[in-house]
């Protein structure tokens, strides 16, 4: 019998516990302090253009950026520059 978890039903754990839990997994331990300071944030592409409202062709045209590139940083192919 498959029954599912009723998660609401559950007692909420304390921060004390949620801590131990991360470290005890040794496959995904939680980020350090330098683990975050080494991460930058990209710029969501095809967030903001959807925002927008606009096709691919149309941001891409708007904003001067080839088609392809603008399909690679929404792949994550690639990432936009600081320029």
């Amino acid at each position: 019998m498959n029954k599912e978890t009723d998660y609401f039903s559950l007692p909420p754990m304390s921060e004390a516990q949620i801590m131990a839990n991360a470290l005890s997994d040794p496959d995904n331990p939680p980020l350090t302090e330098a683990d975050l300071v080494r991460l930058k944030p990209l710029p969501k592409a095809r967030a903001l253009r959807i925002r927008l409202r606009l096709t691919q062709e149309e941001f891409a045209a708007r904003y001067c950026i080839p088609l392809g590139t603008l399909r690679d940083w929404e792949q994550r192919r690639a990432e936009p520059d600081k320029t």
